[in-house]
């Protein structure tokens, strides 16, 4: 994995009414890195996020984007330095192609005419499904898909603007254990293409078997930066919530290659 820094927030800082939600916050993610950010409800993730992406404004610090300072100040800022996020709540629209949905608003055009070119649209769409192999048609309609098969369609549309960087929000709280793992395969394969990810999860399994570095953020500070052996279970949730865990409560079912570092 390549050791550039693709993305690096320094120092931000915000507020609500008076309210300083983001306190001298700092993360950086390295080129076809997966980088999981974790905490608490509270803990200023959502935030952070919303700053990186262009729907709140920082009150202070810096963002670089590959070295160079920038200001994202919107939807479009985001997307033209190659940056994308996919939700926990899906936006395709279920009437629709994978095709349309993928260029919606963006769609080829047929000469002067304005019409909207479909033959090119969707051979452009198969083309980059087939680039990623992914198990979906350009032409299938979005409603005749799964709940895992729409979320692909989601990191499509953030790839199909020549995203670099993909957040994923809680990427699998809706989908079953089979199509987790699907996600999980095309993850890989993303790093290895050189896309880099900010996983963001309450499911500490996840972290473990996909990220080379977790941050946690506590009450809108930064915790802690951990490098994927330094992620063990019982330091991490006492990172998160700022005390020692009871060790004789029973751990949840981890995945086996885990569960032996449980407490």
């Amino acid at each position: 994995m390549s050791q550039e820094i693709i993305l690096e927030a320094r120092g931000i800082n915000k507020s609500f009414s008076g309210v300083q939600v983001l306190k001298d916050v700092h993360m950086d993610v390295k080129r076809g890195e997966v980088h999981a950010l974790m905490g608490e409800n509270g803990a200023g993730k959502s935030t952070l996020i919303k700053i990186l992406t262009g729907a709140y404004t920082k009150d202070s610090g810096t963002i670089l984007w590959k070295g160079k300072e920038v200001e994202i100040e919107s939807r479009k800022d985001c997307q033209a330095l190659g940056i994308a996020c996919i939700y926990q709540e899906l936006s395709v629209i279920p009437a629709l192609t994978v095709a349309q949905n993928i260029y919606l608003g963006r769609e080829p055009k047929l000469g002067k005419r304005g019409l909207i070119n479909y033959k090119r649209m969707n051979q452009m769409a198969q083309d980059l499904i087939d680039s990623y192999e992914f198990p979906l048609k350009a032409t299938d309609t979005v409603d005749s898909l799964g709940i895992g098969l729409r979320q692909l369609v989601e990191i499509l549309k953030g790839l199909s603007c020549d995203s670099e960087l993909l957040i994923m929000d809680e990427p699998t709280a809706s989908l079953s254990g089979r199509e987790a793992s699907v996600l999980f395969t095309i993850i890989e394969a993303l790093k290895k293409k050189g896309v880099s990810i900010i996983y963001i999860s309450h499911r500490l399994e996840e972290v473990y078997r996909l990220s080379q570095r977790l941050t946690i953020l506590r009450d809108g500070r930064n915790a802690a930066v951990l490098e994927k052996e330094e992620i063990v279970p019982r330091e991490v949730i006492q990172t998160m919530i700022g005390k020692v865990v009871d060790e004789s409560a029973a751990p949840p079912r981890y995945y086996p290659e885990i569960r032996r570092r449980w407490f």
